[in-house]
């Protein structure tokens, strides 16, 4: 598979594999191959692979890309072609190194303390290195032994001193190896579960000769193989000699001179395997070298292991948090203290606070929280399952919202409860939903009633009006037969307001709309409620907004409905009260979920109690002596028809606030 090496500022590379498709270059966060350097462009380059057939692509970058030296828009690339973007350089390799396959002969194996050492028997066994005597295990009390395993430990404290991510750690790895022995080469090819195949993951910038671009290191398959399967250490003292790297050819070219292979094995598990060599002296290593390389390369491999369980448990921890915070009820994790330990966003939507301040506080300290203690201390006392149970939640003095609430016990692997996880979701809007369904279907059912009957009550009151009149008209003055007839024609009037009004009702459509001024059509109709207001000699104040937006609306039709609201607001109150029409506007209403005018006429009299809120807006609901009940019908039904809401907020000794929710005029409009 092709594959691009970059060289890193520390004086390591690091190799990318290219698939097939396009791969992008570049210092933002979104590129498959991100360079960390100030010259890169965010979004420098792209390679587009098509079998194998390689094309680099300058994406408009500032400092321009290069192959080879030579400043290009798109070109093709060869194996071996330098890549400069910026002040960064990579080299393009149709493979990053062969792995051959060379003949191999049996060996005699010299067993170590904890490692197997597999090397040629026509090797001699007395070269040693770093001075150590011509033994092949040092002395546990020799300066040198000491000495070894005092950097043994310094690596072992080093590779877990902290969490490194698995490519970091890679480079950290053979930048200690570098420091600590004398190679001039090394690699390390790490298992792939998959493929059974090594793939090298990490190399230092001298195995690809600066002289030669082209040139490629040779490691013989059946010594990787053998160290991957039977987790042997290998050893080479000269490799022009050992008829395990009978490859002459490149072994020469490439002025190999020693050699070790070692198993990156953790526990059990081989995960890879460490190559080193030294291009110049053949006695360079022995095998106390091997076992010292072999030690490093376990606690390498520990540390691998670590990193890699690491980076397992981050992602897995990522990925439970998507789904976690993807999920569209609310989610709130406490313990057995009553601490939050987790919340997800929508929880954060509802709560109106973010996870910083939630996380880590007991749940009875957070604001409106405390409302649910009954129900959670016993869904943590119990731990027991709990499904939609509705409660009132109340966020502030001007919203209350219909939760369903559910409880989750969270029990560890021995079943024990640690804590309970509260869910819900704000059901508020639906219920609002499901009212206003059943509200409507009662008030279709009466409008078609009223529709059906109010012609044959009609009919049958015009002839009682007649002729009451005649007997009005024809009875003495002063007479009983005079006063009754009175007393029935301004009943039969009262009962054709009644007809009236159910006619009103039952009528469908939406009238005449066209984009109209709110407030041009409040100021009139408080000028049609002018005698009454004065009559009971009410205070009217006016809060209204500049600018206001247009509104489309039947015009007669809106007038209506505000009359009505503030004749009842002036009949609701004794002499002398207070009157408030406001006029505002908001971008976003959270009733219509879109931008909105608000009309709101405040009162101060005694208040409507909430068991009389939740009948108002029925028809022939009053609590008017010589009301019909079927104002507020009315006026909510020409509301809805503007496609708008009609509010009540009222406080008992304080006064009532309606509000007239509408929409504002569509731009497009």
């Amino acid at each position: 598979m092709p594959r691009l090496t970059v060289n890193l500022s520390d004086g390591l590379q690091k190799v990318y594999e290219l698939r097939q498709g396009t791969t992008t270059l570049g210092r933002g966060a979104s590129n498959d191959i991100i360079l960390s350097d100030p010259t890169v462009s965010r979004r420098h380059a792209r390679i587009e692979l098509d079998n194998n057939q390689a094309v680099l692509v300058d994406q408009g970058s500032t400092s321009g890309t290069y192959r080879n030296g030579v400043r290009i828009e798109r070109e093709s690339l060869a194996h071996g072609d330098i890549i400069k973007l910026g002040s960064v350089t990579a080299q393009y390799d149709s493979e990053l190194m062969k792995v051959v396959e060379l003949t191999t002969r049996t060996y005699t194996a010299s067993g170590l303390t904890h490692f197997a050492i597999d090397r040629p028997s026509s090797l001699d066994d007395s070269r040693s290195t770093w001075g150590a005597t011509a033994s092949t295990h040092l002395d546990p009390n020799s300066r040198n032994y000491q000495r070894k395993l005092g950097i043994l430990l310094d690596v072992s404290r080093t590779l877990s001193s902290g969490y490194y991510k698995v490519d970091d750690l890679l480079h950290h790895i053979i930048d200690l190896l570098f420091q600590i022995m004398r190679i001039d080469r090394a690699v390390i090819l790490l298992h792939d579960k998959t493929t059974d195949e090594l793939i090298p993951r990490i190399c230092h910038p001298e195995l690809v000769s600066k002289e030669d671009v082209h040139s490629e290191l040779i490691i013989s398959r059946t010594i990787t193989r053998k160290v991957l399967e039977e987790g042997v250490a290998i050893l080479t003292s000269d490799a022009r000699a050992d008829e395990r790297f009978d490859d002459a050819q490149s072994i020469v070219s490439q002025a190999v001179r020693s050699a070790m292979c070692v198993p990156l094995q953790a526990k059990e598990t081989v995960v890879g395997v460490l190559y080193v060599d030294n291009l110049g002296d053949p006695d360079c290593y022995n095998d106390d070298d091997l076992e010292f390389l072999a030690a490093f390369a376990s606690h390498a491999a520990i540390a691998l292991e670590n990193a890699n369980l690491y980076e397992a448990t981050v992602n897995m921890k990522n990925y439970v948090e998507n789904i976690l915070q993807s999920i569209t009820n609310a989610i709130i994790a406490i313990d057995l203290n009553g601490i939050i330990t987790q919340v997800n966003l929508e929880a954060e939507r509802i709560l109106k606070m973010k996870s910083d301040a939630l996380v880590g506080t007991q749940y009875a300290q957070v604001p409106h929280l405390d409302q649910l203690q009954p129900f959670l201390e016993q869904a943590l006392q119990e731990g027991q399952f709990v499904n939609h149970v509705e409660s009132k939640f109340v966020l502030g003095l001007d919203l209350e919202l219909i939760l369903d609430l559910g409880t989750h016990p969270l029990r560890d692997r021995n079943e024990q409860t640690i804590g309970v996880l509260l869910v819900f979701r704000d059901v508020t809007k639906l219920k609002l939903m499901e009212e206003g369904l059943r509200r409507a279907d009662r008030l279709a059912t009466i409008g078609q009633m009223a529709a059906g009957i109010s012609h044959e009550i009609r009919n049958p009151l015009t002839s009682i009006k007649a002729f009451s009149e005649l007997i009005y008209r024809d009875a003495a003055e002063e007479s009983r037969q005079r006063r009754f007839a009175s007393i029935v024609v301004e009943e039969v009037d009262r009962l054709n307001g009644i007809v009236e009004g159910l006619l009103s009702f039952a009528k469908e459509g939406k009238g005449t709309f066209e984009p109209q001024d709110v407030k041009t059509i409040l100021e009139e109709t408080l000028r049609l409620a002018k005698e009454p207001i004065m009559k009971s000699r009410i205070e009217v104040i006016k809060h209204y907004e500049d600018d206001l937006p247009l509104i489309p609306a039947d015009k007669n039709k809106l007038k209506q409905v505000l009359l009505n609201l503030i004749l009842n607001a002036v009949q609701a109150m004794k002499p002398n009260g207070t009157l408030t029409l406001s006029l505002s506007a908001e971008n976003l209403n959270p009733r219509l979920n879109t931008a909105a005018v608000i009309i709101a006429i405040t009162d101060t009299g005694p208040g409507i109690s909430h068991q009389q809120q939740e009948k108002i807006f029925d028809p022939f609901f009053t609590t008017k002596r010589e009301g019909t009940g079927l104002g507020l019908a009315i006026t909510q039904q020409i509301v809805k028809s503007h496609d708008g809401f009609l509010e009540l907020e009222s406080e008992m000794g304080v006064g009532t606030t309606f509000r007239v929710i509408l929409p504002q005029m569509n731009p497009s409009e």
